[in-house]
């Protein structure tokens, strides 16, 4: 790219760029005032002049799929060149953690890294930003596919746009911002949060003032615990059990702050030295760790997405011995959910000798610095800020539609979430001035699954989740729940995630007949004794996993929930049934947080979540 200081082009304009196809293009930028703006791409041209405030927009015909082509823009005796140009289908993707997840750390990363021959696609990362007023700047730019540019990618937006590719040969353009751990409500402008009675509390958070209020998240003053001796082997103080991988939050320690963490390994003559590896899992959010005292490593908030990183640490010969070793990790837990969250496949360690120790299981705390547990839901994550500062600079590049999965930050307001995430739709489609299709991940399964029928906020989220699609024009909900972890909130299986995204988009946007929508309630009728038959739509070839149906429950006159059998009665009917002699008043199905998955039609696509009453 060739640039003069005095002519510069909107956000999201740059070398290696897709631009949208077949949609009327705008170029627009900053160039001396009055000054004539000549801008061609391909075989088309465009001239305007700029205003006495020097922005401008050159308007250019919609141009078909393909490229590269070079983006030529001159006014006043300067010049922007633009190489490796592309036509082709412009995609945003969006929302926290589960969206940030990078394609490093899901299933099989080496094998995914190698499927990389992608030159027809292009990555652009919004880095993170928080503003209390729209901007027009970010200081992202447009990447060709490499191992580089891929491993600290979005995984779903990469395997999105990498199949999409494959299967329509349209260049794709993905862009990313995401920002773990925030709500819905940091993402919607304020004119959407004024649009509906029930989220003028989150119109008046958007203008607290960030220096009084208590947002925000913590600062780490220091690391005292080392200073007191509490990485030795005889570390001073009383330490108290907890088994891990968890949150020290699920554990009981409702806290912020920093926590340490020790486990005592006792090695035979044989199996200490030489080189090791200590596994531990993913460090919520920043760590410190100590082998016998001396730290092996640690990620900080130089680090990049620390908190959803396993940490892999490679011990130096010689300081395993044998008899007791001792292993300490202090962690750092910003706000939200902090600890050593596992998997607990990855607590290990791995010896010179070829033994692996599994180090899942009991382990000893002690808090060094308590601090409030702080909501994600704070400064950065303010109301409207994310808006304002990661999607509003966007606004200028026109896109084909926008992948959306978030709603972990949200969990327990699920009736603000039927008014909120319909209003941030309608908000990004007014910004982009389109009704481009909007695509909801429905939250994959994480927690606990108890034996009797209970509440589930998880479970009310996704339907609100499934209620926005439902009254939403051209939004669409796929499901993760059946793709979940009981005992992580960021399951690894991103690519079946994309794959069920790219199903709806091929045959919702791309005209291609592809099974793309789960199983759902079409009539629901009660009859005594205690018996419901659920007529289900969208649901061809009906297949039950295991053939012992679970996961129904069924509530009776009195109110008081049952768990309840089913049974297929027809090609798409199931008959759920308890032991109570009247009619039922209401029945549900996956009404967990971590629900079974049981019931699959033939694109194995699983039945949604759903609770009906009688009327």
């Amino acid at each position: 790219m060739h640039l003069a200081n005095h002519l510069k082009l909107a956000v999201g304009f740059g070398p290696s760029m897709v631009l949208q196809r077949n949609t009327p293009l705008q170029v627009r930028g900053k160039a001396p005032a009055g000054a004539t703006v000549v801008v061609s791409i391909s075989s088309s041209v465009s001239r305007t002049i700029a205003s006495d405030t020097g922005d401008f927009v050159a308007a250019l015909p919609p141009l078909p799929p393909g490229g590269p082509h070079t983006l030529d823009v001159t006014a006043g005796g300067a010049r922007i060149v633009l190489d490796d140009v592309l036509i082709g289908d412009v995609w945003l993707c969006s929302g926290q953690s589960n969206m940030e997840w990078t394609v490093r750390d899901s299933d099989h990363p080496a094998r995914e890294l190698a499927d990389i021959d992608l030159p027809l696609v292009r990555l652009l990362n919004v880095p993170r930003r928080a503003e209390r007023s729209p901007v027009s700047d970010f200081g992202g730019e447009w990447t060709r596919v490499s191992r580089a540019s891929v491993e600290a990618f979005s995984a779903v937006g990469f395997y999105f746009a990498r199949q999409l590719h494959r299967e329509t040969g349209v260049p794709i353009g993905i862009v990313s911002a995401c920002w773990g751990g925030t709500a819905a409500e940091a993402w919607t402008p304020i004119e959407g949060l004024g649009s509906a009675e029930s989220l003028l509390r989150l119109a008046r958070d958007a203008q607290l003032d960030p220096d009084i209020s208590p947002i925000g998240p913590h600062v780490d003053r220091g690391n005292v615990g080392e200073a007191g001796g509490w990485a030795e082997t005889a570390a001073p103080g009383d330490w108290s059990p907890m088994t891990l991988p968890t949150t020290w939050q699920r554990a009981g320690l409702a806290q912020n702050g920093a926590v340490w963490f020790r486990r005592t390994l006792d090695l035979a003559p044989g199996q200490a030295g030489g080189a090791a590896t200590l596994g531990l899992g993913v460090a919520d959010d920043f760590d410190d760790t100590y082998v016998n005292g001396v730290r092996v490593g640690g990620m900080g908030t130089d680090s990049v997405n620390p908190w959803s990183t396993p940490r892999v640490y490679d011990i130096p010969p010689d300081l395993l011995r044998p008899g007791a070793n001792t292993i300490a990790v202090r962690v750092f837990d910003q706000w939200g959910e902090g600890g050593l969250s596992g998997p607990a496949e990855a607590m290990y360690l791995a010896t010179a000798a070829g033994q692996r120790f599994p180090l899942a299981g009991p382990w000893s705390y002690r808090v060094e610095r308590e601090l409030p547990l702080r909501d994600p839901n704070g400064m950065g994550v303010l109301p409207a800020t994310l808006y304002n500062g990661m999607i509003h600079p966007l606004t200028a590049l026109p896109i084909a539609g926008a992948l959306w999965y978030q709603g972990e930050a949200n969990v327990g307001r699920a009736e603000e979430y039927r008014a909120l995430l319909p209003a941030l739709i309608r908000s990004w489609r007014n910004a982009w001035s389109t009704e481009f299709p909007f695509y909801i991940v429905q939250l994959a399964g994480f927690g606990d699954s108890p034996a009797h029928p209970t509440t589930s906020p998880w479970a009310d989220l996704r339907l609100a989740q499934h209620h926005a699609a439902l009254t939403t024009p051209h939004t669409h909900l796929v499901t993760a729940v059946d793709l979940g972890d009981p005992a992580d909130i960021h399951p690894r299986n991103k690519q079946a995630v994309a794959s069920r995204l790219v199903a709806a988009a091929l045959a919702t946007h791309y005209g291609v007949d592809r099974p793309w929508r789960s199983p759902s309630v079409r009539r629901v009728s009660f009859h005594a004794p205690g018996t419901a038959k659920v007529e289900l739509q969208d649901a061809p070839g009906l297949e039950l996993r295991p053939a012992a149906l679970s996961g129904f429950d069924l509530r009776n006159a009195d109110g008081e929930w049952f768990p309840a059998a089913a049974r297929l009665v027809g090609e798409a009917s199931l008959e759920v049934s308890a032991n109570f002699p009247s009619a039922p008043t209401a029945v549900r199905y996956a009404w967990q947080d971590c629900p079974p998955s049981t019931v699959y039609n033939s694109a194995s696509l699983p039945l949604l979540a759903f609770i009906f009453s009688v009327v």
